[in-house]
């Protein structure tokens, strides 16, 4: 694998980066670029048996990209790899006027609803993370069921968003176990699941959780369920 990372200066204040990753894996036809970054799509069907992964990997990747004002690109260079390029402007502070890094939101982040995400998937916890704080919100992260069980018995949690998928102690499991508990408050659990079906809403119901959201993830209705269970009802712009 090879990475390229170059940085222009368009203005004292603005600097343009890019980054570049080249594999060396089996490449992909340039046929099959645009499907890639596609929700639960792979280049090539047999791609899941032999190799794993649900095919969401670069689609939440170019989301990120556009939400920081880039883009996220893939050139064929088909059988020797794959070239993938993001590029962004970023606004760089001159050195006498460089002030602490402080976010907008700081008092929401203090004392905004208590939230909880667990998700087996490092790059669903870090996409959820960062949304919330774009939004003055703050988040506690677990990793599996477990954790986010132990977590609920201290935390004081407004709100639980809870992959139904992980390892150990799934998701449905979990939010029994949560329930099951003598807690002296009741966290609204949302269910975070890639399949979307009747049934598959059903049991999350049964199970104990309040809501559901479908992967990948509609941050909108996110962020519409958390004003809804949290008392607090945000506008368009993340108002409340």
């Amino acid at each position: 694998m090879r990475a390229i990372c170059s940085c222009a200066l368009h203005e004292t204040s603005i600097c343009s980066l890019c980054f570049e990753v080249t594999d060396t894996g089996i490449g992909i036809e340039e046929d099959r670029l645009d499907k890639i970054f596609n929700p639960f799509a792979q280049a090539d069907s047999s791609t899941t048996r032999r190799y794993g992964g649900s095919g969401l990997g670069l689609s939440i990747s170019r989301e990120l990209a556009v939400m920081m004002g880039g883009t996220l690109t893939a050139r064929a260079n088909h059988p020797q790899g794959t070239t993938f390029r993001f590029e962004s402007k970023v606004i760089i502070a001159s050195p006498a006027g460089r002030q602490p890094l402080k976010h907008p939101d700081h008092q929401r982040i203090e004392n905004g609803p208590r939230i909880l995400v667990a998700d087996d998937h490092e790059l669903n916890r870090m996409c959820i993370s960062l949304m919330l704080r774009e939004r003055g919100l703050a988040c506690d992260l677990a990793t599996n069921g477990q954790e986010a069980l132990e977590a609920a018995r201290t935390g004081q949690y407004k709100i639980i968003f809870m992959d139904c998928q992980m390892p150990g102690l799934d998701g449905y499991a979990a939010t029994q176990r949560i329930r099951q508990e003598n807690l002296n408050y009741s966290p609204a659990i949302i269910a975070l699941t890639a399949n979307a079906l009747e049934g598959e809403k059903q049991r999350c119901f049964e199970a104990g959780m309040d809501d559901y959201i479908a992967k990948p993830i509609d941050f909108e209705r996110m962020f519409e369920l958390i004003g809804r269970y949290s008392g607090e009802p945000e506008d368009k712009n993340g108002n409340s």
